[in-house]
């Protein structure tokens, strides 16, 4: 699923997409439920896109249309991610994206300007003070505080019931596991698999050049699989 945004053009509205943005999500798989009603759903999510996920899940509860998730490298507390793209080799990344985020500002500024700060937004240099300025305001949050205290996924995951698959790494740039020391936090339909190394989504293993694995596709399959055969089990052996 393309975020409002991300399609290669921009949508039509000043709202676009945020870290906590789930009811384009919900329509997404309450479409495909009621034009598929027989068919099982699975919903992959990366990055921003797994905390999007973990949090729908947290609000969907035991009501879930899904079968089972996979989220991988989510930012469970979005201020502690965005502070630790200040620092180090992380900030090229924050560098890199708000020169995207901008860019996509310059292109709706005929729909942002009644709502922000346009000029004073371009001169931001973290992503704290973008979602103070941007961010907060147009998705109707006081303030970046306030935007990641209600958007982050993290107070969700007790609520979670669907089985859930989320793999995180202990060397990942980008995002912080801080907020996932306690797995008592955890809901019952989530495995955690938290890795020692795999950076940002990459996963790659192997010691020649061009004779690479990618560890997280197959891990994903697999699990995936996992929950067909136990379906395809449940319906003794009917096909889905």
């Amino acid at each position: 699923m393309h975020f409002r945004g991300c399609s290669g053009e921009p949508n039509r509205r000043a709202r676009s997409y945020h870290g906590g943005e789930t009811r384009d999500l919900n329509s997404t798989i309450q479409y495909l439920r009621t034009k598929f009603p027989d068919s099982i759903i699975l919903a992959v999510g990366y990055s921003l896109g797994a905390g999007v996920l973990l949090k729908w899940l947290g609000e969907q509860g035991s009501s879930s249309v899904i079968t089972a998730g996979v989220a991988v490298a989510a930012p469970f507390d979005l201020r502690a991610s965005a502070k630790k793209m200040e620092h180090g080799a992380s900030r090229l990344y924050q560098f890199w994206l708000l020169r995207h985020m901008k860019n996509t500002v310059h292109r709706k500024s005929y729909l942002l300007q009644k709502h922000i700060d346009i000029a004073k937004l371009l001169k931001t240099r973290t992503f704290e003070t973008f979602d103070d300025i941007g961010t907060a305001p147009v998705h109707g949050f006081k303030n970046a505080a306030d935007y990641y205290l209600k958007a982050s996924c993290g107070s969700y995951l007790g609520k979670i019931t669907t089985p859930v698959l989320v793999i995180n790494t202990i060397d990942d740039p980008l995002i912080s596991n801080n907020s996932l020391r306690d797995k008592t936090r955890l809901g019952s339909g989530i495995i955690l698999e938290s890795c020692q190394f795999g950076g940002h989504i990459g996963f790659v293993a192997g010691l020649l050049p061009g004779c690479s694995t990618y560890w997280l596709e197959d891990r994903i399959w697999r699990y995936i699989n996992s929950k067909i055969s136990s379906l395809s089990a449940l319906n003794h052996g009917s096909p889905i």
